[in-house]
Order: structure tokens, then C-alpha cells, then sequence
């Protein structure tokens, strides 16, 4: 049960949640014994030093994270998930122990069509995707599901979410975990969608 995001490090929460996607991926191929959660803001603050954005402004990238994780890797969460330690990292960088305990990842791919979506999602890696598409009512709220399970897109957001898994047939789609926590968005939820 992942927490809802409090600061804008959302690159952070849809890259490490792939991370952990992929162990447990790993874990049902026999490559990998135990589950480990990984922190998301280790992910956030490297993908700024990495991107040569620390101070500021909340926020990051996802071609600076995709750096960052190939780079130096993932870390182990330690802690309880902290907005302030987020945006304190976000500022200055990770520690310097712990970038140096870091796990790379071997690499990145990416993924601008939806058959090498489906390819990517088949072969057991999972997909973030950053972007600025957004999922909005006309009166600034979220749009919720609708009895299909689908967010109708509109407006913009600049965001980063985890690409999990997909659906086919009449209505193909993408089942995505955002950082909002468990009740944004609302609606239905269809074919065992958490």
C-alpha cells in the first residue's frame, strides 16, 4: 500500500514503483528470491542531481530518472515514505552513502506507440510514462472512471505514473498507478482492478 505523494516528486513514485514492479517480475521468473520496496525518494532526488536541477522548484523528468536508475540504481526503502525528505534531497541530492549502495538497472527503453507498449508490458518490464496529458473535468477535479474503467482525458498535467498492465478487446487500454493515493480517481473498478 503505497502512500499518496505530499510534494511534486512524482517522477520519483512512477520510477521506483517500476522498479518494484520489475522485482516482482523478477521474483515470478525465479531470477529473484525476495521483495524489497525501494525508496522513491532516493529515485527523485537522483534523477535532479543527475539532471543538474537540485534547489528550486519541486519536480524532475522522466528521461532524467531513466539517467539516474541506469546510472546509479535504486536504493532500499529504510523509512517511511517523507514528502519533506523529498524535497530536502530534491535540494541538495541524496546522501552520498547512499548513491554509492545504489543497484543500477542494466536498461532502459523508449516507448512511444502502443505496440511496443504491449511488447515492453508482455516481456515483463514495466513502462513509466511522463507526460502532460491530464485526466480533467471541465471544473479542475479529476475525471473519474467510468463504468468501463476508463479516466476520460483533458486538460494538461505535467505527471509521471506507472504503466502496470493492459486490457484488450473492444476497448483496448492501460491500467495506471498514479501517486495520489487510493481514492484519486474515483469510479468503478472493472476486471479486478485494484
Amino acid at each position: 500500500d503505497y502512500p499518496p505523494q505530499e510534494i511534486g516528486d512524482c517522477v520519483g513514485f512512477g520510477t521506483t514503483h517500476g522498479g518494484d514492479a520489475l522485482q516482482a517480475t523478477e521474483i515470478l521468473f525465479g531470477k529473484q528470491e525476495t521483495f524489497v520496496e525501494l525508496s522513491t525518494e532516493f529515485t527523485y532526488s537522483l534523477s535532479r542531481q543527475v539532471a543538474g536541477i537540485l534547489g528550486g522548484q519541486d519536480g524532475s523528468f522522466g528521461s532524467a530518472a531513466a539517467l539516474a536508475i541506469t546510472r546509479h540504481g535504486f536504493v532500499p526503502r529504510t523509512e517511511p515514505y517523507s514528502g519533506a525528505r523529498a524535497k530536502s534531497w530534491g535540494r541538495t541530492g541524496p546522501p552520498s552513502e547512499l548513491v554509492a549502495s545504489a543497484r543500477p538497472i542494466g536498461s532502459v527503453a523508449r516507448i512511444l506507440d502502443w505496440p511496443s507498449l504491449v511488447s515492453s508490458i508482455a516481456n515483463g518490464h514495466p513502462v513509466v510514462v511522463c507526460s502532460d496529458q491530464g485526466f480533467e473535468r471541465p471544473d479542475g477535479t479529476v475525471a473519474p472512471r467510468d463504468a468501463e474503467g476508463f479516466c476520460a482525458p483533458g486538460g494538461t498535467w505535467p505527471h509521471c505514473m506507472l504503466i502496470w498492465g493492459l486490457r484488450f478487446g473492444k476497448r483496448p487500454g492501460a491500467c495506471i498507478l498514479q501517486s495520489w493515493g487510493p481514492k484519486v480517481p474515483g469510479g468503478p473498478l472493472v476486471l479486478d482492478q485494484p
